[in-house]
């Protein structure tokens, strides 16, 4: 495939540039959105940038969390020879760990802000396949994460690396991005029917765990980490499916999301009297 894309001057990573893509999509959709509902996007794209600052340092814990014998041999390197620490580290993404991490900065930023970021977050949660469906493009042109041999239906990734290139292999990673996208439309358009504050998040939880579980069984590449008869995202989707139902049961007030999204600070804690005082 291309794993680099050639540029003026220098060669980039074609997966950073489709991120980078999928970024600026995702600002932009956004944006449409609020004008669309006569909203105050302003903190919704302070919100978007915290979850994007926050996702891919969750994308690599995990990854590393995944390889760790191999992650506890080059820490050693941290204070001996940076250049190859730095080598090890710089590779190497999980998306349910980008996926924690984009979570982690919106309760940043609430806390941050002392904001009440549920129904930002709400609305940033339609986006969140948009965005994957450019990250699924961009593995599909690195060559990672690649399905299983299919003389039928498989490609040849010529110059990807670590990837044999005289094998076809399914693309499974178009079939996710296709599925991603088909998701976000779901989310999208049924926006307007979440009875609570977190629904939106909880069918993304459920439906993308459903697929990703499903499509896991066609993936080939094995750096992906196996344990028992699962690997490693088909154990993490086992789990969120159970939490998307919750995100759908429980109320507002008690659901743990909306608690630690919530940090706006109350008429007493900010020493304001009631009107009737």
């Amino acid at each position: 495939m291309y794993p680099t894309i050639k540029l003026p001057g220098r060669e980039i990573s074609s997966y950073g540039l489709m991120t980078m893509i999928g970024m600026i999509v995702v600002f932009i959709a956004m944006g449409i959105r609020y004008k669309i509902i006569k909203k105050n996007y302003n903190a919704e794209a302070f919100l978007l940038a915290f979850c994007f600052m926050f996702s891919p340092l969750g994308a690599i814990l995990l990854y590393q969390l995944t390889i760790m014998p191999t992650t506890l041999k080059y820490i050693k390197y941290l204070f001996t020879d940076f250049a190859v620490f730095k080598e090890h580290f710089s590779f190497g993404m999980v998306y349910y760990g980008g996926l924690f991490g984009l979570i982690a900065g919106a309760f940043v930023y609430a806390k941050v802000f002392k904001a009440d970021a549920r129904d930002d977050f709400s609305e940033t949660a339609v986006c969140i396949p948009l965005f994957h469906v450019f990250g699924r493009i961009g593995c599909f042109l690195a060559g990672c994460c690649y399905g299983m041999e299919s003389e039928r239906f498989g490609v040849f990734f010529k110059n990807a690396v670590n990837v044999p290139h005289d094998i076809p292999y399914l693309p499974i990673q178009l079939y996710e991005a296709a599925g991603n996208f088909v998701i976000f439309l779901i989310l999208l358009f049924t926006q307007k029917y979440n009875r609570r504050k977190m629904s939106g998040l909880g069918k993304y939880f459920v439906i993308y765990g459903t697929m990703r579980f499903v499509l896991e069984f066609f993936r080939g590449d094995e750096v992906r980490g196996i344990w028992g008869p699962f690997s490693t995202s088909q154990w993490i989707s086992l789990i969120l499916i159970p939490i998307g139902i919750y995100c759908f049961i429980a109320k507002d007030e008690n659901n743990w999301f909306c608690k630690r999204l919530n940090k706006a600070k109350t008429v007493e804690e900010k020493n304001i009297p009631d009107a009737d005082e």
